[in-house]
């Protein structure tokens, strides 16, 4: 059983896009074979509340950067783009990077039109 956990995506991420702010939540995807032992750690070590304290101390100012440097509306949306899909070439897929960077990506050229 342990060796399905290479396997499975267990960490999601539902991310919204409103007023020119990025909202994050983390959750464990039910239902896979070791679900209900990962939300329990999910739960006592507050996942949850630390991924979105790293998703917006830490990862919503990298695109904030990549978006202030870029002065057209395509170059914002190419340079986010590319910045998204090398964060999920480099971290793992049951990372909170993953879950979060893997939402984020179809919401690109909504970003980079509206700011952050």
């Amino acid at each position: 059983m342990l060796n399905n956990i290479f396997n499975d995506v267990y960490i999601l991420a539902d991310v919204n896009y409103l007023a020119q702010a990025i909202q994050v939540s983390y959750k464990v995807q039910a239902g896979l074979p070791l679900s209900s032992l990962l939300e329990r750690h999910f739960s006592l070590m507050k996942l949850n509340d630390r991924y979105c304290a790293r998703s917006a101390f830490i990862e919503v100012p990298k695109m904030v950067k990549i978006l202030a440097s870029e002065s057209t509306t395509l170059r914002k949306t190419d340079r986010l783009e590319n910045f998204v899909q090398d964060q999920m070439v480099a971290n793992e897929p049951n990372s909170m990077e993953h879950a979060f960077y893997s939402k984020i990506l179809a919401m690109v050229p909504i970003i980079a039109k509206g700011g952050l």
